[in-house]
């Protein structure tokens, strides 16, 4: 399995589109609208890591503030005619730590990770959004890399733009 990069480690929200079906003005407009998200910035939980035949990943809990933004991107991808995205009922938040870079079965990954589901949670503030422009890198070891495209900040629970990490 190839680790995902410490500058790699993400939790993917929802998709856009492609580059080519993606216009430089709903791009724009993205971006205004995500920027004026009422979204308060929060706290999740990273725990417990689980193994799949495609991934090694944290969960993320709780749900509850990951699914609302989860909806709101998806209502802004909606409005500029974006041609990506999923229903939020699928959205399943994660962190992925490791990815596949072959077939193989489940059953080995998840007995690998097992003993590691007891580690304590790590807490995790989420204070903004990035709109990025997704890569898949092959190579001797698969990632995948993006260029910041837009940041939209989330409120503080004064209501004004939380600070960065």
């Amino acid at each position: 399995m190839d680790p995902v990069p410490e500058d790699g480690l993400h939790v993917t929200m929802t998709r856009v589109g492609s580059t080519e079906d993606v216009s430089i003005s709903q791009v724009r407009r993205l971006l205004d609208l995500a920027d004026q998200l009422p979204q308060e910035s929060f706290r999740v939980a990273a725990h417990p890591l689980a193994g799949s035949r495609g991934a090694v990943r944290f969960t993320l809990t709780p749900w509850s503030s990951l699914v609302s933004l989860h909806a709101a991107l998806s209502e802004v991808g909606r409005q500029v005619g974006a041609p990506g995205g999923s229903p939020t009922t699928a959205f399943r938040p994660h962190l992925g730590v490791q990815y596949n870079n072959r077939d193989r079965v489940a059953g080995p990954v998840i007995e690998s990770v097992a003993r590691l589901r007891t580690l304590a949670p790590v807490s995790l503030e989420i204070t903004s959004v990035d709109l990025v422009e997704l890569r898949r890198v092959n190579g001797a070891s698969p990632a995948y890399r993006w260029r910041v495209v837009g940041t939209a900040p989330l409120r503080s629970s004064t209501g004004v733009s939380a600070a960065q990490p």
